[in-house]
């Protein structure tokens, strides 16, 4: 049922499937075609179909069948009682849950109701006419009313690190059409203007405290992460500017912006004025921006603002700034993906004249960033190269700071203050994964 083509599935895993088959109790045997490699060895295991619920119907007959698409079969916590199309679905205890001697689940009942958009479920949710709003992205245009609900005791806010994170990308080697002097090529500058950068005010101002902090471009809660390998550059002016002064920015004429005074590739007297694209879409884009310039201020960088459209600001090179690698800085917002998190800083990912592609705006280019990097990706997602190389990659990245990360966006989800034993986690994909535990008082 599973493999055939009428069935509404994906079918990625049975296309690659040998044989599937119970070998006893509590044991699977999965073989697949010579050649496949799986990421995660967990994905193999696919949800059962009962057989005696399906075997007398064709697969293409499944997506109009009340018995299968309104009341699935259930090996879970709880079962669907009843369903009422556009208004609610009732789920009840189930007796045969595996886990029944264990109290569980902790309800007897839940009730899931339909709501629109972010508003009306923090609506329905401020109005006691639901316990539990999952998480929407909306959520993050409502933090300013959501943080007061909160602090007012009505409202619980549960949050995780997501996968989105914002960044400041530096100009490092750009397009040789961009004449403009090579502030960012020594690290010792990027790392100033990480320690002159207060990121704990522009995660409390922009997420108002719901968002993490993060030294890398995955956030310190991934298995990845190790602090102990981790480049730290909390906010310190002082240790910014004593930087800047090593490489040789000086304020020497005392009118708050530095000067080079013996820089590499830059001439003498030259001021370290920059350009800071950010999108004016966001207006959180703007605070970010806002909150850099004024930081940067007091370390002796002039920072000048231009708020671009999307479209424009990312546009395929030459004509887009980013991807053409005409710009000092820009702030942005990125998403990451695991199995890939490294690449976008490899140097064959800098886009070039005549072929403008490759995420690596930056020109960051460090051959031993790529080995690690390249290494990950070639490695099985199990196995223990994998892991180190991610590491490597991740430590590097902390320390040559081609992009600054300045926080992690949350992923954000409500309930009411008498709902115990909810846990929003960055691993799983549904902040119902622990359902069977959560309970009301």
């Amino acid at each position: 049922m599973a493999s055939d083509p009428a069935t509404p599935a994906k079918h990625e895993l049975t296309t690659h499937t040998a044989s599937y088959e119970a070998v006893r109790e509590g044991r699977l045997r999965w073989a697949g075609l010579p050649g496949f490699v799986p990421d995660d060895y967990a994905e193999l295991f696919f949800p059962p179909l009962p057989r005696h619920q399906l075997e007398a119907y064709d697969p293409d007959r499944l997506t109009g069948l009340e018995e299968t698409r309104i009341a699935p079969l259930t090996w879970g916590p709880f079962a669907v009682t009843e369903w009422v199309p556009g208004d609610h679905i009732t789920l009840a205890r189930n007796p045969h849950y595996y886990r029944a001697s264990e109290g569980l689940p902790a309800l007897d009942e839940i009730t899931f109701r339909f709501a629109m958009d972010a508003p009306e479920m923090a609506t329905k949710l401020l109005a006691e006419e639901c316990d539990i709003a999952p998480h929407h992205a909306g959520f993050q245009q409502l933090l300013p009313i959501l943080a007061e609900a909160e602090q007012e005791g009505l409202v619980q806010v549960a949050s995780a690190a997501g996968e989105t994170w914002e960044q400041l990308d530096f100009g490092i080697d750009p397009i040789f059409t961009y004449r403009r002097p090579d502030f960012f090529e020594p690290v010792e500058v990027r790392q100033a203007i990480a320690h002159c950068i207060d990121r704990q005010t522009i995660l409390d101002e922009v997420t108002y405290g719901y968002g993490k902090l993060s030294d890398t471009y995955l956030p310190p809660t991934h298995p990845l992460y190790l602090e102990a390998e981790i480049a730290r550059w909390p906010y310190d002016p002082a240790a910014g500017q004593a930087l800047l002064e090593e490489v040789g920015w000086l304020d020497q004429d005392e009118d708050g912006v530095r000067e080079a005074s013996g820089v590499p590739g830059v001439i003498s007297g030259t001021s370290f004025e920059v350009m800071l694209f950010f999108s004016s879409s966001g207006a959180s884009s703007h605070d970010i921006a806002r909150i850099v310039k004024a930081n940067l201020a007091e370390c002796g960088i002039r920072v000048d603002l231009e708020g671009v459209s999307p479209w424009r600001l990312f546009a395929d090179g030459p004509e887009g700034p980013f991807f053409g690698r005409q710009f000092d800085m820009v702030e942005l917002t990125s998403r990451y993906t695991i199995d890939t998190a490294c690449q976008p800083y490899l140097s064959s990912e800098i886009p070039q004249r005549f072929e403008w592609t490759g995420s690596n705006a930056s020109g960051y280019s460090n051959p031993e960033y790529d080995a690690a990097c390249e290494s990950a990706l070639q490695a099985h997602r199990s196995s223990r190269a994998y892991r180190m190389h991610q590491r490597e990659a991740l430590r590097i990245f902390s320390e040559d700071l081609p992009a600054i990360s300045l926080f992690t966006w949350p992923r954000l989800a409500l309930t009411r203050p008498r709902v115990t034993n909810f846990v929003v986690d960055s691993s799983s994909p549904s902040e119902l994964w622990c359902i069977e535990q959560v309970d009301v008082e």
